[in-house]
């Protein structure tokens, strides 16, 4: 069941949780919530600060006029995350450029809300980017404010379609991305590097 209050909300509503920091788009995701009407969408931000300092700026942003449209969770346990998940209608993976991230990689916290049917609106970079185009499930952007600013107001734009997106996704994670899909490649791969070691 999702979290009534966060789910009654009739604007577009967008989910983050994970690590709050630059690297992974914090204050890239204010400055695009900035630049929409506090009408048109709102973001919920869950985690926690890797950075006191960035604490404090995100806190001083939200007061000087973004607390209408951006909604900090703090840190929320995994029994709850599913709750918190389907109250959205998009999950956003920000991801900047950096070392950790110029690798494919698709995030844990993507595949968390495909699972949940949600669209997806990530950082077009190694992994993700080529996830999201393949299976339709969302929108891929350039990593920068511009880029997802852009994304942001197709997915406004295409709200009808965001359901349709959520269950590809969904069917994505089933066919490709569970246990159940996975567990015997896995099982063969753990074999291969243990073979010879008794």
């Amino acid at each position: 069941e999702p979290v009534p209050e966060l789910a009654a909300d009739p604007r577009l509503k967008l989910v983050y949780v994970g690590s709050l920091s630059r690297a992974r788009g914090c204050t890239m995701m204010l400055e695009v919530m900035e630049r929409l009407s506090p009408d048109e969408a709102v973001l919920y931000l869950g985690g926690t600060f890797n950075d006191p300092a960035l604490e404090l700026e995100v806190g001083e942003r939200l007061a000087l006029g973004l607390a209408d449209r951006v909604t900090l969770l703090g840190r929320i346990p995994p029994p709850e995350l599913p709750r918190y998940l389907a109250a959205a209608d998009v999950v956003w993976v920000p991801s900047q450029p950096d070392r950790q991230y110029s690798h494919p990689t698709i995030p844990t916290k993507l595949l968390e809300g495909m699972t949940m049917g949600l669209a997806a609106l990530v950082s077009d970079m190694p992994g993700r980017g080529e996830l999201v185009r393949e299976e339709g499930c969302g929108v891929a952007v350039p990593p920068g404010v511009e880029g997802h600013l852009d994304g942001l107001r197709r997915l406004l734009a295409g709200r009808a379609d965001l359901a349709e997106m959520g269950a590809r996704g969904r069917s994505a994670v089933e066919r490709l991305y569970s246990w159940e899909a996975t567990q015997g490649d896995l099982v063969d791969f753990y074999g291969s590097l243990c073979a010879g070691l008794a």
